[in-house]
């Protein structure tokens, strides 16, 4: 049995004094229809079959995703280990929508973190913290930063260790998604640094290095398989619609190029590069961060409807340089802070 659960938005939205909640869903027609997506694509599968076509594997069932209505993928994992039941390591992948959102990355995220903390008077905590390795690493194909630490201990919080690792993936091989490798210890009733850490330093730090050894891609489909129709590109042809061609969220792509949205608060400025026949995505909004946030170089994101506009027929570079973006291709907005 699978149970779908979703959310849209049920007025009043200010119950004393309360902020309007922010909805991936922006009303309950589109709350319904997602269901309903899901549902028309969800099929049984059995242990060992691997589909040949797009979508997503679940237990004991896969979402087809030859249509291409699976515009937003992301999928996360947790694992807990009995040797040491305090720690927590976790997998998130996030399908990439056609170029790579580099205020994601993990390096600057740190680096702004430590100015946050210096400006609000925590310097001296920071520099408490113990680095075991920082830098450049490549897990399997994909290269990313590494940053492994232990953090001392802050009121109700015990010292504990807090190791990641972020590879932003490829723009368009939805094989190489963004790809967010966490491991903590000190984790009790889900919450980090709950409890006292159960191994040492270099116990923790051999794990990790053990366990992000095991990524590997799943091969897909049987042997000369290449990768799904959806997922190829389409042949060019003359553009079908007018620069300024307004498109909402839901339908699909009249014409591929880059389009725009007008959100305030829109990841790269609400610049997007979309195919023909894609499926109209919703927009990625960063909101303003908490205090808390600020510190762990974290940014609450939520995504809503919109409506987008084409911009330019210019094509997609295959690379994940964003300096070999085209010179008319949209870039992001002035002022963005990672």
């Amino acid at each position: 049995m699978y149970i779908q659960e979703t959310e849209a938005p049920v007025e009043p939205y200010n119950l004393r004094g309360q902020e309007k909640k922010k909805n991936e869903i922006s009303s309950l027609e589109d709350a319904i229809e997602d269901l309903n997506a899901a549902a028309r694509n969800l099929r049984a599968r059995t242990d060992d079959e691997i589909p040949t076509a797009p979508g997503v594997c679940l237990d004991g069932a896969f979402l087809d995703d030859s249509s291409g209505w699976l515009t937003h993928e992301t999928i996360p994992f947790g694992i807990r280990l009995k040797e040491f039941p305090d720690v927590h390591f976790s997998i998130q992948t996030i399908r990439n929508q056609g170029d790579l959102i580099e205020s994601s990355a993990l390096e600057p995220r740190i680096k702004q973190a430590e100015a946050d903390a210096n400006r609000m008077g925590m310097g001296h905590w920071y520099r408490q913290i113990k680095v075991f390795r920082r830098g450049d690493r490549q897990i399997e194909g994909w290269t990313g930063y590494e940053a492994l630490v232990h953090l001392p201990e802050q009121e109700d919080v015990s010292a504990h260790h807090d190791f990641k690792f972020m590879g932003l993936g490829h723009p368009t091989d939805p094989v190489k998604p963004k790809l967010d490798v966490q491991m903590q210890t000190g984790v009790a009733d889900n919450t980090i640094g709950n409890s006292r850490a159960s191994i040492t330093d270099e116990e923790a730090v051999a794990l990790w290095d053990k366990l992000t050894s095991t990524i590997r891609v799943r091969p897909v489909g049987g042997p000369g398989t290449g990768k799904a129709a959806s997922n190829d590109p389409l042949p060019p042809h003359a553009p079908s619609v007018p620069l300024g061609e307004l498109a909402v969220t839901g339908r699909q792509c009249p014409q591929t190029g880059w389009w725009q949205c007008p959100d305030v608060g829109a990841i790269d400025g609400g610049h997007r590069f979309i195919r023909e026949g894609q499926v109209m995505p919703k927009v990625d909004i960063v909101g303003k961060p908490s205090l808390w946030q600020r510190l762990k170089g974290e940014r609450p994101m939520w995504q809503t409807a919109t409506v987008w506009t084409l911009l330019s027929y210019e094509p997609m570079p295959d690379t994940a340089d964003a300096s070999a973006l085209p010179s008319s291709a949209p870039s992001k907005a002035d002022g963005e802070q990672a």
